[in-house]
Formats: C-alpha cells, structure tokens, sequence
C-alpha cells in the first residue's frame, strides 16, 4: 500500500495540573485545563476521570461555556484520585463535546521516601576552543551552588586539544554534541552556558545551563543510588559497590549503569576568547583576571578521563526488572582504571542511571576515587587514628595490612 497519509484532527486538547510525583500521599486532586482547538465555539462538554481499569471515578457536566478558538476551560474533578504509597497509580480524563472527543493519560508516583536527584551534565570542551572557558565558569558557579547533587563530566573533545581522545570524541558523537561549549543535561536537553548576552540565566525559551540544573535538581527521581564503597582487587581492578533504592513499586524496567572517571587537578593551557570583553561574568579571563591572557595556564577539573560500560548509554542486567518500594538493590561494578588517568588519587567515580528505552537519566552518584582500608590484622589491640592529616596505626603486637 502506497501515499498512505496519517492526520489527526485534534480539535481539543487536555492539559493537566496534577503533580507526577508526591510523597506519601492518599490522595490528590486532579485538575487541569481543556483547550479548544476547533474553528466552533463550544459551549457544553463532558469531562469524566477514569482509574487505569477505564472505570469512571467522577464526571463533569460543563454547559453555558462560549468556549471561542484558543480559549480555554480549568476544571477540577470533586473526587480526588486515591492513591497507594509506593505505588504508581495510572489514570486519565476523557473530554467530550457532541462528536468531538479527546482524552490524556497520565500518573501519580506516590514515594515511600523523599530521593535526592542528582543532575548529570556532560559538556563537549576543549582547550583549543577559545569560547570554552564560558563553560569553566559556569560548572564552577553550579559546583558551588547546589555542591554534590550536581555532576560535572568535561568531554575533551574539541579537535587538537590537550586531552583529547577518540573516545572523548565517540562520547560526544554519541550525545549527539557538536559544538562547544554545550551539554546535554540528564540527556534530557541541550544548552549552552551563557546567553547572548554572557547571562548565566536565561529568559523565556532561551533555557541555559543554570537555568536547567536549578529546575531538575528541585524534582524527585524515581530512586536514590549511592556509591557505598571502593576496594581495589589483586589484579588492580576498581570494584565499586552500589546501592540503588525504587521509592516506589516499578515492573518492566529497563534500566543500565554507566560509569564515568573524571579526574581533576591536570594542569594545562586554555585558549582565551575573553581578553578583551566586558562581561561582568567572565571578569576573571579578561585583562586583568587571573586568566587574561590569550593563552592562559589552568587547572582543569572534571576531565573525563574513561566510561565504562557497553555503550555509551551503559550496560544493563545490573538491577532487576521488577523492585518493590524502598528496598535495596545491591551492584557491583568492576572496571580497570583508564589509561589516561595521571593520578588516580585525583579521580571521581560517576555512576549514571540511564533508562535504556529512553536514553534519560534517571539518577546519579559521584564519589571520589578511594579504596580505603582492607585486609588489616594484628595480634593484639589494633587502633586507627587520623593525625597531623595522616593515618597513624598502632599495634600491641605483630600488625599486617
């Protein structure tokens, strides 16, 4: 079958106003608006709620409206949606009026527990491209302002630079980054740093890189991950242990682990378009600053230095495809240090959440790189103790570690 031409005549459209996520909740009210989209004035219409098994929980008889082209018509349904915590609850509204129909589905998680999102932006740069330090700026303004829930990965990608490597340039290809300085931000959008104007906060449609990360970090994610700990083994592998926790009840998931080693402290020489700007936002490359100079020493933090997982979006088979609320799903990742790392006391572990049907992320950890103590005994009493910035260790007898 050929020139086959699929439309839809969509002459109203539903918008709702109930939150996706709360957190122990029994009930919420569901509201939203309905807009005619039709070249006729509506002027009654049915509005019913219905539970995921299509049963009708309440209606609304709406009459006498005028509703003209654009308008709108808020509505708020009296019976608020019953709700189970740990639990996601579907639902949909249904519109009516004479023969012209619409209707939206949408859900509630209600969380057993409040998580902690954590934002993940991963930024094509390099230190030929004389418009990134704009990007430098801005991840430090982030990393002091929302601290540990926000995860830096600086993708040397940028042709000729100091850290480039092809799989630097593959990470960036695979996002889908052609340009520097931008990012993708839980791959969920893509920015730039700083507006026309080197304004760190956007207006309107012109979201930047703030502007984002601010708005995601204020959002719940569907689970909480954290990076438990580090060991090294005999072979000089890096273990880390995770534990990842559903805040509620999840079947048919499709979730991979990515992770990233990122490694700070490398010195290094950065291009410098700023010398001769006026922004008040770059004020420290500009004559003057610390970095006004044309080719100015740096050191660069953040460097994404290996990913380590099937594909860029990760591997799966980690955690289960059903998990019920609040409890712990234990993984252990194993990995060899990259190659490229200069100093592994200098490294982070990042461990990406990605939802490999759609490419997001869910949520993250990050952690700096240690394997701390392990193997340690003694014949008699053993204590450990900081002191003076070191690790003093006293034994009453024979001690090995």
């Amino acid at each position: 079958m050929d020139d086959v031409e699929v439309s839809r005549d969509l002459q109203m459209a539903v918008q709702l106003f109930t939150p996706e996520f709360t957190v122990g909740e029994s009930n919420l009210t569901v509201s939203g608006r309905v807009q005619n989209l039709s070249a006729e004035t509506i002027d009654a219409m049915t509005l019913t709620l219905l539970d995921a098994a299509g049963s009708e929980l309440d209606r609304i008889e709406a009459t006498g409206l005028g509703l003209s082209t654009e308008e709108m018509y808020p509505f708020s349904f009296d019976t608020p949606l019953g709700l189970t915590i740990g639990e996601e609850t579907y639902y949909s509204v249904a519109v009516t009026s004479g023969e012209r129909s619409s209707s939206t589905r949408s859900s509630v998680k209600n969380l057993a527990f409040q998580t902690t999102r954590r934002v993940v932006l991963e930024e094509m740069t390099g230190t030929t491209c004389r418009f990134c330090p704009q990007g430098h700026v801005v991840i430090e303004r982030l990393e002091k302002d929302f601290g540990e829930n926000f995860i830096p990965i600086a993708i040397h990608s940028y042709p000729g630079g100091q850290f480039y490597t092809d799989e630097s340039y593959s990470y960036s290809q695979f996002l889908g980054l052609a340009a520097a300085p931008t990012a993708v931000i839980d791959r969920l959008y893509l920015a730039s740093p700083l507006g026309s104007e080197y304004e760190m906060v956007g207006s309107g449609d012109n979201r930047l890189w703030y502007d984002i990360v601010a708005e995601r970090i204020g959002t719940y994610a569907d689970a909480d991950i954290n990076i438990e700990g580090m060991s090294a083994d005999a072979d000089g592998n890096v273990n880390v242990d995770v534990t990842v926790r559903y805040a509620f009840r999840a079947s048919n998931l499709n979730v991979n682990l990515l992770t990233v080693v990122t490694e700070d402290g490398i010195s290094g020489v950065q291009l410098n378009n700023f010398v001769d700007s006026d922004a008040p936002v770059m004020a420290d490359w500009e004559a003057g600053g610390p970095y006004g100079q044309p080719n100015t020493p740096y050191t660069f933090t953040n460097v994404m230095r290996g990913a380590i997982g099937t594909t860029f979006n990760g591997t799966g088979g980690y955690l289960p495809s059903e998990v019920e609320a609040a409890t712990d799903c234990n993984v252990r990742i194993s990995f060899a240090m990259p190659t490229h790392v200069a100093d592994a006391a200098n490294t982070r572990i990042s461990v990406l959440m990605i939802d490999a049907n759609t490419g997001r992320v869910i949520n993250a950890a990050r952690k700096a790189y240690s394997t701390g103590i392990c193997n340690m005994a003694g014949d008699g009493d053993v204590s450990v103790r900081t002191e003076s910035g070191s690790l003093r260790i006293e034994s009453a007898g024979d001690f090995s570690a």
